[in-house]
C-alpha cells in the first residue's frame, strides 16, 4: 500500500479483480490501474516520481508503468 501526494491510498490486489486499487481518503473507489497478473508490492521512483513499479506474484516479474497521479 501507498500513499499518492493528494492522500490517494493505492493497495496492491494479487487476487479476484487483480492491479492496484485507488481510493480516496473517504473510500471512495478511483478505480483500478490493472495488470493481469497478481500484483503484491508497490514503490513509486524516478525523477519525478511518477513511476510506479510493481512485483508481479504469477509471473516473478518486476514491472515498470508511468503512474497516472503524483506521489
Amino acid at each position: 500500500m501507498k500513499v499518492e501526494a493528494d492522500e490517494t491510498i493505492c493497495v496492491a490486489v494479487p487476487v479476484g479483480e487483480a492491479g492496484v486499487h485507488r481510493f480516496k481518503p473517504n473510500g471512495e473507489s478511483l478505480g483500478v490501474v490493472g495488470y493481469p497478473g497478481g500484483i503484491t508490492n508497490l514503490a513509486f521512483g524516478g525523477k519525478d516520481l511518477r513511476t510506479a513499479f510493481m512485483t508481479d506474484s504469477v509471473s516473478g516479474l518486476l514491472l515498470k508503468a508511468k503512474w497516472p497521479a503524483p506521489v
